[in-house]
């Protein structure tokens, strides 16, 4: 997984000022106190502490990877996508956590992941999912 954490670091839109080193360190900690791996072949990356010292506003980067990685998942399934979540503060990144394992639990979400599918279809996927705003 640490290939995969620093590529996810340099891919991802965190501006030139933010310490990337120390968000990929802060990665590799994180791991090394259990894996980040879900079910079904995803994995969450992500700080051990939400800070504003990496991003102002919630980032949530996916990253298809062209070869399934072992990241030590429970189901034993290899990852075939990585998320990258970056949040200011706690209260943030449980609110997005809460909405990711949600969505993460949809198989049409999942096999689009699989299928590697054009970020447009995943979202409007997603966006399909949300509760209505009219009820």
């Amino acid at each position: 997984p640490s290939e995969v954490l620093s590529t996810l670091v340099e891919l991802s839109p965190v501006t030139e000022d933010r310490d990337r080193t120390a968000l990929l360190q802060q990665l590799i900690e994180r791991e090394a106190l259990a894996s980040t791996a879900l079910s079904a072949g995803v994995a969450l990356p992500h700080p051990r502490t939400p800070s504003d010292d990496f991003t102002d506003l919630p980032l949530v980067v996916i990253a298809m990877l062209e070869q399934p990685v072992d990241w030590l998942a429970l189901d034993g399934e290899l990852v075939h996508t990585a998320i990258l979540l970056l949040n200011p503060t706690p209260q943030e990144h449980l609110q997005v956590l809460s909405r990711l394992a949600l969505v993460l639990r949809n198989d049409k979400v999942i096999s689009a992941l699989r299928e590697r599918q054009s970020a447009t279809d995943i979202f409007n996927l997603i966006d399909s999912l949300e509760p209505s705003a009219n009820g």
